[in-house]
């Protein structure tokens, strides 16, 4: 097992600072111990973490092995639905640039989007999933004769459930068609090229990726589940090989956390501005809390981001995944019952963590709490 412990150093020599840097110690230490307890329970069998506080690296953890041998910093995971979160980021800066509008219709950049009543449905609904199609044909669209351009006609025939604009209801693929497909229209890029172009490349990130090799692939830990379909499915690799922006993505728990950085500094990195902070603010800012249709649990959206904070569940169930201290100011995003990631700007904390195994919601619930408080306790 692999592991590198980075603490940061305190202002000062008093017993004040001496006493923070005491407290930090021992929570980074207790949050290193838990890392290495849940590989050690079979939870997951390759993981890491990055903990960033105040732009600097607090804890950086690898462990577990990989089909290349032990887990590094450098290591592919694929983080599902965290994969969401940069499309939005691509969206959001295709927007800043004005190049579209977030309450324009989809049908302005996609014309046949319109069809089945869906001409109302603007890219803001979208980013809060409030476009009536939720996860209507969830498997059909990874079904292999579904292609990037017959998962387009089948959503351009798609009629919504409900009027679009008027509740949540969580899309786990839908979303990242759509928007895919926007930014594929306005951009004439694909959603791995824009990103690549416009953050990836500049930031100088290399692994992130929607569009692997099989070489990426083969170095990427398999997914793990007690649920043999799932463990089927999510490691057979043509799926891992599509484009499937809204949860096909192969990252790194270090790449995850500098865009999140990079979020959390109001749209800088290292010096460059790639979002104004106007953006920043606005993509990350509370736009809906209510119960989700598809999740059919209370639910804190902000366009793109899934929002901290306590909620009713919390007081029969795990939670809140982004800790105890989170609010809704927290914004970040889960993959999957496995990874997450997640930022406040409040505290200046950034936290990322991915791993191959699956869990039950419960469980995948603990599991991101248990390490969340502990990296709340470093920074308090």
């Amino acid at each position: 097992m692999r592991m590198v412990n980075r603490a940061a150093s305190e202002p000062g020599v008093g017993t004040v600072a001496a006493a923070v840097h005491h407290r930090r110690a021992a929570a980074l230490e207790s949050l290193t111990r838990e890392f290495n307890a849940q590989l050690l329970r079979g939870w997951h069998s390759a993981a890491q973490l990055v903990l960033v506080h105040r732009s600097e690296v607090l804890l950086e953890l690898c462990g577990g092995v990989s089909p290349s041998g032990g887990v590094t910093p450098e290591t592919p995971f694929l983080v599902f639905s965290i994969a969401k979160t940069l499309l939005a980021l691509c969206i959001h800066h295709l927007a800043d640039r004005q190049v579209i509008a977030l309450d324009e219709p989809v049908c302005r950049y996609w014309p046949e989007f319109a069809g089945g009543g869906k001409d109302a449905c603007t890219v803001r609904h979208v980013l809060l999933h409030q476009t009536g199609l939720a996860s209507r044909g969830l498997w059909r669209q990874l079904q292999p004769f579904q292609t990037w351009d017959r998962t387009r006609a089948w959503l351009e025939r798609s009629r919504p459930s409900h009027q679009p604009g008027t509740t949540s209801a969580y899309q786990p693929l839908n979303y990242g068609f759509i928007l895919g497909e926007v930014l594929r229209r306005a951009a004439g890029l694909s959603p791995q090229e824009y990103l690549h172009q416009c953050f990836l490349g500049p930031m100088g990130l290399t692994v992130t990726t929607w569009s692997p090799s099989s070489g990426e692939i083969a170095a990427s830990p398999r997914i793990e589940s007690p649920d043999p379909f799932s463990s089927w499915l999510f490691n057979r690799r043509y799926l891992r090989a599509r484009m499937v922006p809204g949860f096909n993505l192969l990252s790194t728990a270090r790449e995850l956390a500098a865009l999140f950085v990079l979020l959390n500094q109001g749209g800088s990195y290292r010096g460059v501005r790639y979002l104004s902070p106007q953006t920043v603010s606005e993509a990350t800012a509370l736009r809906f809390r209510g119960v989700d249709r598809t999740i059919r649990r209370e639910t804190l959206w902000a366009m793109g981001f899934h929002l901290g904070g306590f909620k009713r569940e919390h007081a029969w169930r795990p939670g809140p995944a982004m800790g105890a201290l989170s609010s809704p100011r927290t914004y970040g995003h889960c993959g999957h019952l496995s990874s997450i990631a997640w930022a406040d700007p409040d505290a200046d904390l950034v936290f990322a963590f991915t791993c191959n195994g699956l869990l039950s919601s419960r469980g995948a619930a603990s599991r991101w709490q248990r390490l969340a408080d502990l990296a709340w306790a470093s920074v308090e």
